[in-house]
């Protein structure tokens, strides 16, 4: 029995409508991965509100004077190209006060399994990584020559105060505070150093490391959302 002309209209809208679907699903994904995905969370883009930063802004007025700097922001070495990424950072010199976003994806412990032979996949939730920052300082100024010269310049490493945490489904994200970092004029730049959490050896090549300052660039005024400002009115004792 053949088919009639409008048995064949219905099975070619029946495809049309299919690969309709397919191409709206594609594209949906893409958006989802593109925009969603990638999205920082809310606790983490608030700006850490801490006693340092809410005196500062009394003590200052309101104009607090952060910055940050035009670097690179995904680590970029050959044995570890895109692991790490420093999502946003903020220096607040009156504040003496570093926050930054730190972000990895689950293929960064992919690698990480990878490169130091685990047995098995860690946790993609655990404390994986160590972050410290580290200053550099030049120890002789009047002579600019010799700044990558051993013993020409000092090392400042800084500790967390304290860390948010965040898991989505393909990143992890970190909102960290470093207190009591100041930055002067003999100082040369100011790193963001990461450490596998077993394989700590601070002096010795990171894991993967990131500029945040760098003498020779230009600061860039940082702008505080409104609800970071006011929430750190409402710290303000």
């Amino acid at each position: 029995m053949a088919y009639r002309p409008g048995a064949v209209k219905i099975v070619g809208k029946v495809i049309k409508a299919i690969l309709y679907l397919i191409i709206a699903t594609m594209v949906s994904f893409l958006v989802w991965r593109v925009y969603f995905s990638t999205s920082i969370p809310n606790n983490i883009k608030r700006i850490v509100v801490t006693d340092s930063l809410a005196e500062a802004y009394t003590a200052t007025g309101g104009e607090l004077g952060a910055f940050d700097q035009e670097q690179y922001t995904i680590t970029r070495g050959d044995d570890n190209y895109g692991y790490f990424s420093i999502e946003d950072y903020v220096i607040i010199p009156e504040a003496k006060q570093v926050q930054i976003i730190f972000r990895y994806n689950n293929s960064t412990v992919e690698a990480l399994a990878e490169d130091y032979d685990l047995t098995e996949m860690p946790d993609l939730s655990a404390e994986l990584y160590d972050v410290t920052l580290v200053k550099t300082t030049d120890l002789t100024p009047e002579n600019a020559d010799d700044n990558n010269d051993e013993g020409a310049f000092s090392e400042t490493r800084y500790y967390p105060s304290e860390v948010i945490a965040e898991r989505t489904l393909l990143y992890n994200f970190r909102r960290i505070v470093f207190e009591n970092v100041e930055i002067n004029e003999d100082d040369l730049g100011l790193f963001a150093d990461i450490y596998y959490v077993e394989d700590i050896d601070y002096g010795e090549d990171p894991y993967g490391a990131l500029c945040l300052y760098d003498k020779e660039m230009a600061n860039k005024p940082y702008e505080f959302t409104k609800k970071d400002i006011n929430r750190i009115k409402k710290g303000v004792k």
